[in-house]
Parts: C-alpha cells; sequence; structure tokens
C-alpha cells in the first residue's frame, strides 16, 4: 500500500447565488472539517482570506504538521490568457444556444476556470511533497458534501493509502465510457468521468497537466468551454494508455481505492411518486421547448441575412 499525499483548493466562485446546488463558503468550511482529520499530507490552495480558518481546521485536529497552506492573490493570473479566452466564449450567444440548457453551471467561466485548474494544482503541488511520495490525488474541498455518502466522520482519523497502480493515472466513471463526439458532450452534458477524487502518480501530474491544457485550448479554439469533466474525458482520449478507468459512484473511489472502512449511507432505491414523475417530464419538456425556440430564431436570423 501506498501513502497517498492529498492535494485540494477553495476559491469562492459566488456558489452562494447560484441557481443549483447553491453553498455558502461557511457550508464549504463545514464539509472540509468532516474529512480534514485525515492523517495524510495534505496540501491546500486557497486565497488568502481562506488561510486561517482552514489552518484552525487541521490544527483542531493536531495535523498543522502535515498540512501547507499555498495562498494566491489572484488565481485568475495563473492561466490569464486561457480565463480571458473563457470569459469571451461564457458570454457568446452562438455557443449558449448551442448548450441544450442554456443557463448550465458549467456556461460559467469562473467556475470552469477553477474545475481546469484542479490540475495545475496537483502538478505544482509535486513541489512540495516528501520525496519518497509516490502517489497524489486531488479532493474536493467539499467532497462527501457534510455527509452524502459517508456518515462517520470519526472514521476520518486515518492514512489513506492505496494499492493501485503508481504506473496509471486513476479516473472514475459513472459508467463505462462512451465514444459519443465532443460536440455531441458539449450540447447535452452527457459527460460522466468524476473530476474528485483523481489518483495519480507524482511521475504523471505534469502530463496530466499538459493534457488538460491541450483540451481546453482545443475547446476554445472551436468556441467551447465546459468544466473537468469533460476535460478528463478529452484528456484520457488522446492519451488513453497512461490512464485507468474505473467504474464507481459519486464519493465512493475513496472507499473503494484504499479507505475500506469507512461507513457509506445505505442506498436506498429511488421510487418516484406519479408527481415526481409528472413534474420530471415537465421540465424537461420546458427545457425542450426552450431549446427549440432558441433554435428557431437562429435558423430565422440565418435566412434573414
Amino acid at each position: 500500500m501506498k501513502e497517498i499525499t492529498v492535494v485540494t483548493a477553495f476559491f469562492d466562485i459566488g456558489r452562494k447565488n447560484f441557481k443549483t446546488y447553491s453553498r455558502t463558503n461557511n457550508e464549504y468550511l463545514d464539509y472540509f472539517e468532516k474529512w480534514a482529520r485525515m492523517e495524510n499530507n495534505l496540501i491546500i490552495y486557497t486565497e488568502k482570506k481562506m488561510i486561517e480558518p482552514i489552518k484552525e481546521i487541521r490544527k483542531k485536529f493536531g495535523l498543522l504538521d502535515k498540512t501547507k497552506i499555498i495562498g494566491i492573490d489572484n488565481v485568475k493570473n495563473i492561466e490569464n490568457e486561457i480565463y480571458e479566452r473563457m470569459l469571451k466564449v461564457s458570454k457568446d450567444e452562438y455557443f449558449l444556444n448551442f448548450r441544450f440548457i442554456k443557463n448550465a453551471t458549467s456556461n460559467n467561466a469562473y467556475y470552469d476556470y477553477i474545475m481546469l485548474l484542479k490540475y495545475w494544482f496537483l502538478n505544482d503541488a509535486t513541489k512540495y511533497i516528501d520525496k519518497k511520495c509516490k502517489m497524489m490525488a486531488w479532493l474536493d474541498f467539499g467532497f462527501n458534501h457534510g455527509g452524502k455518502l459517508y456518515t462517520n466522520f470519526e472514521e476520518f482519523s486515518f492514512t489513506w493509502c492505496t494499492n493501485l497502480s503508481d504506473k496509471k493515472i486513476h479516473l472514475f466513471s459513472l459508467k463505462e465510457l462512451e465514444d459519443k463526439p465532443i460536440f455531441h458532450i458539449v450540447q447535452y452534458l452527457t459527460d460522466n468521468l468524476m473530476g474528485a477524487p483523481v489518483i495519480a502518480p507524482v511521475s504523471l501530474c505534469e502530463n496530466l497537466w499538459e493534457l488538460i491544457k491541450r483540451s481546453i485550448n482545443s475547446l476554445l479554439d472551436v468556441g467551447f468551454i465546459d468544466d473537468d469533466q469533460l476535460l478528463l474525458t478529452m484528456a484520457y482520449r488522446i492519451k488513453p494508455e497512461i490512464f485507468e478507468i474505473h467504474v464507481s459512484d459519486w464519493f465512493l473511489p475513496l472507499k473503494e481505492s484504499g479507505a475500506f472502512h469507512l461507513t457509506t449511507r445505505e442506498k436506498k432505491p429511488v421510487k418516484k411518486s406519479f408527481k415526481d414523475k409528472y413534474n420530471q417530464k415537465r421540465s424537461l419538456a420546458i427545457q425542450r421547448k426552450e431549446y427549440l425556440d432558441r433554435i428557431n430564431v437562429i435558423v430565422k436570423k440565418e435566412k434573414d441575412k
């Protein structure tokens, strides 16, 4: 079993104002505190105002000596040219009308940019690790959403080790990957790879970042943006030989890749009422109509030119 150095980050993307899955900074700190007792070396990238609250959480568990916090004044400066291109696309009506869901979270340039930087952080963190470390892992700051899957938080007082190969980058997918064209995935948001965790050998973290950066630039060249789920799909397609895909479920890869002792919430079959089924179909019908209305406007404009 190989001990893992864990990397995470928190930057305020204004999620408290999101229409769906809105969360405040304090909620994120609460989520983090639930898993922050992990005894692994932990490297955290964040904005300056969050350094002390994060430090206090790790200090509470006696883990400051295994914690490195890197404050960043302006995260947009890391890859500013890419961010500016993403911002331009996010305002482009052609792109927004191409999307089946015009107000999807991943139409937000800053959100997508922070998701992109997960793999920059993972690569940059290799500068700070112990020389004996062979494996790194990205975990989202809000991992487990305060108890979505793992229910006994005291069980996070352990050192995460894995027997996964240190010759491959390990990605986790909700189902077997399909061969759909990238433009189709962009249009209908049908990607299945999870953005966390990503477990990678130290030796391949730079390769992963290079592939992710190549992927976002390819998207931008054709007027698209999206979050890290799609970028991971593209990276895998470019160089599949350095990846291993594992079919799993949200948050479950942590348990499956070494944290076998963690207690999980019982997954009960979802029985939808007639009302739930009706509302779901109605919502989809409204989305379809809104999408077709947009397409009709575009077609009419093109005909009138």
